[in-house]
């Protein structure tokens, strides 16, 4: 996403088969972010929004998206139907 020139959000992605459901196709988002600026109003929706239309795009059935702790992105999830269905843990060990 472009404001003035400016790059102020990205989202960097894949769509492939899933390790486990072959016969499903999903869109893997890895990254994404929207500057502070302009994480006011609909900034969020329209970005996820971009996000999904350009993974169906491409032949994505479902997709999947992590949200970290330390900054819960899952309010605007949830406002566009995403549902939780796993949790991730992370530990740091070197």
């Amino acid at each position: 996403a472009r404001r003035d020139g400016r790059l102020c959000g990205y989202a960097i992605g894949a769509v492939d088969t899933h390790l486990h459901y072959k016969s499903t196709v999903f869109g893997f988002v890895t990254l994404y972010y929207l500057h502070p600026a302009e994480r006011a109003g609909w900034a969020g929706i329209r970005l996820l929004r971009s996000i999904e239309r350009a993974l169906k795009d491409r032949g994505a059935l479902k997709i999947s998206a992590a949200v970290t702790g330390r900054l819960d992105t899952s309010p605007v999830f949830k406002r566009l139907g995403w549902t939780p269905e796993e949790t991730h843990f992370v530990k740091w060990i070197g």
